[in-house]
Parts: C-alpha cells; sequence; structure tokens
C-alpha cells in the first residue's frame, strides 16, 4: 500500500474520520480516498492540498516522509477545527489549557535534562579525583625508584 495513503488512514483513524468523512470534507467523490486505498495506489497531489487545508492538525512532513509525529503541534489552529464537538464554544480555553500543559511538560524535561547533566557532572569530577589520585601515587612510585 502506499505509504502516504496507509499514513492517512492512520490519521483519519486518529481524528475518528470516516474514509467517506475525510472525501467529502475535501469536497471529494465518493470513493476518492477508499478507492487509492483499496488499490495500493497514490492520491492525487489537489487532494493531498485539501487534506491539509482541512486538517491542519495533520503533520505535513510525517505524512510525507513518515518521520516526526503525525499531529502537527506547531500549529494551534486545528485546535478549533476538531474539538469543537467536545469543548462547544471554548476552543480558546482548550488552546490555553493545553499550551500551559505543554509548558510544564517542557519545564519538566528542562529539568530532568539539568539534572541528568549535573549528575554526569558529578560523575566526571569523581572520575577526574579518581586518576588524579592514580597519577599521584604512579609519580610517588616512580620518585622512590
Amino acid at each position: 500500500m502506499s505509504a502516504v495513503v496507509t499514513r492517512l488512514q492512520l490519521f483519519f483513524s486518529h481524528q475518528q474520520v470516516s474514509i467517506r468523512q475525510a472525501e467529502i470534507s475535501i469536497g471529494a467523490s465518493n470513493g476518492t480516498l477508499s478507492r487509492a486505498i483499496k488499490r495500493n495506489t497514490d492520491i492525487q497531489s489537489k487532494w493531498l492540498i485539501e487534506i491539509v487545508k482541512q486538517y491542519p492538525a495533520l503533520n505535513v512532513y510525517w505524512l510525507l516522509s513518515g518521520e516526526g509525529g503525525m499531529i502537527n503541534l506547531e500549529r494551534k489552529d486545528h485546535l478549533e477545527h476538531f474539538d469543537k464537538s467536545k469543548s462547544p464554544g471554548k476552543p480558546g480555553a482548550l488552546i490555553r489549557e493545553l499550551d500551559e500543559l505543554l509548558k510544564s511538560l517542557e519545564d519538566e524535561q528542562q529539568r530532568a535534562k539539568g539534572e541528568s547533566i549535573r549528575l554526569r557532572l558529578y560523575e566526571l569530577v569523581d572520575h577526574y579525583f579518581e586518576v588524579e589520585q592514580k597519577v599521584r601515587v604512579g609519580l610517588e612510585k616512580l620518585k622512590g625508584m
């Protein structure tokens, strides 16, 4: 199966959007996407463009290359697009809440990274003192010869 079509299936499944719903949302006729899936073929670029426009949560780089994450975290407007049913009339509050959550996760990651660096520095300092002690012992032995 075409890798792009496979990733589109994964994305739509993740978003709980049927292939038919996706076809309708991009203005494609019935079967445009489902035939490509069934026949293991690529879809036309004009449909990819429409999908990207209609689903800003989709990470285009991931779609095309398979690298990175499925969800585009750099764009916040996609939250208003597919979360209205979960939070009608409150997409701004949801965006702020997610921003705060992401910031706290980033802060935790930074603290963990800082702690990891600090521990590594302590290990290096300990190792330095061990090596220094061995060098001193070696020099003392050489002086005694």
